[in-house]
């Protein structure tokens, strides 16, 4: 509010002092004996002329003080948000905003469990039955014992953990 009168004084002196300047300049160009004398043209010219400065003056930081304060950068953001969030501070949010957040979450949720049973069925297919266990073990195996292999010796530990566990899994399972 006060920042609004600010504004409009600065801006009613600007245009008080420009309509001032306008008038004292066509009094002094009439040059009447009787105008010149009563009001003395010269004083209220100069009178105008600094209102008309000071206006202009106070417009123009008036402007530059409501640009940086319009423009937030972005450690002051975070510092707001990290601020409400430490005071507990409620936030309103809008009904269009919650149900596009509720559609995302809905389609998140369905891409989660598609991926899930996908990931179930693949595990299954590759772990649980013997034979693609074999197969799978075996396919390892032989990756390990190429010369080109990549295989770091903490890879190939945890290779041999794991067909240790697997053996003995399928030994329980008999």
């Amino acid at each position: 509010m006060q920042n609004k009168r600010f504004e409009w004084l600065s801006f009613g002196t600007w245009g008080l002092g420009l309509l001032g300047i306008i008038g004292c300049i066509i009094l002094y160009l009439i040059k009447d004996d009787n105008i010149s004398n009563f009001l003395s043209a010269n004083k209220f010219l100069l009178i105008f002329i600094s209102l008309f400065v000071i206006g202009v003056i106070s417009s123009c930081c008036y402007m530059r003080y409501c640009e940086k304060e319009a423009t937030l950068t972005e450690k002051q953001i975070i510092d707001y948000i990290k601020k409400a969030i430490s005071e507990d501070t409620k936030i309103k949010i809008d009904e269009s905003v919650v149900s596009r957040i509720e559609v995302k979450l809905e389609d998140i949720q369905k891409q989660h469990s598609a991926f899930e049973t996908t990931l179930y069925e693949k595990l299954e297919n590759a772990f649980f039955t013997k034979n693609s266990n074999i197969k799978f073990l075996q396919n390892m195996a032989a990756s390990i014992s190429d010369k080109n292999s990549a295989w770091t010796k903490e890879q190939i530990e945890r290779f041999l953990k794991c067909m240790e566990s697997i053996n003995d899994m399928m030994k329980k399972e008999k």
